[in-house]
C-alpha cells in the first residue's frame, strides 16, 4: 500500500535539496566574477573601507559599491558602519571556505600559480 506521509516526506526533502542546489548556483554565478573574489582576497587579512578598495584593487567606487551590495545580500562580507566610513569584513564562515577553495586549487594546479 502507498504511504501517503512517506512520499510527502521524501518530496520535501527533495524539494529542500532542489532549493539548495539553487542556492549554490546563484552563489557560484555570483562568484563567477573575479572581482568579487578579488574583494573576498583583499578583505582576508583585515577589514577595509570602500575607499581602501577602490584604490588597492583600482575600480571605480560605484563598481565596488555594487560588488559589495551583492556580496553582502549574500552573506558573504559585512559593513560596520563607524561615523561616515563602513569597514567592511569577509563572514568568517566564507573567509575559511575560500582559503579552503584556494589550498585545493593549488593542490590541484600542482602548486604552478
Amino acid at each position: 500500500m502507498h504511504n501517503v506521509f512517506e512520499n510527502s516526506h521524501e518530496d520535501g526533502a527533495v524539494m529542500k535539496e532542489k532549493k539548495l542546489l539553487k542556492i549554490y548556483a546563484n552563489i557560484h554565478k555570483m562568484l563567477s566574477n573575479p572581482k568579487r573574489i578579488e574583494i573576498i582576497s583583499a578583505l582576508q587579512d583585515r577589514e577595509k573601507t570602500g575607499t581602501e578598495l577602490v584604490r588597492l584593487l583600482g575600480i571605480q567606487k560605484a563598481n565596488v559599491s555594487q560588488y559589495l551590495n551583492v556580496m553582502s545580500l549574500h552573506g558573504i562580507v559585512e559593513g560596520n558602519r563607524d561615523g561616515q566610513k563602513v569597514y567592511y569584513s569577509i563572514n568568517p564562515k566564507w573567509a575559511q571556505a575560500y582559503s579552503h577553495i584556494k589550498e585545493a586549487i593549488n593542490v590541484l594546479m600542482g602548486n604552478k600559480i
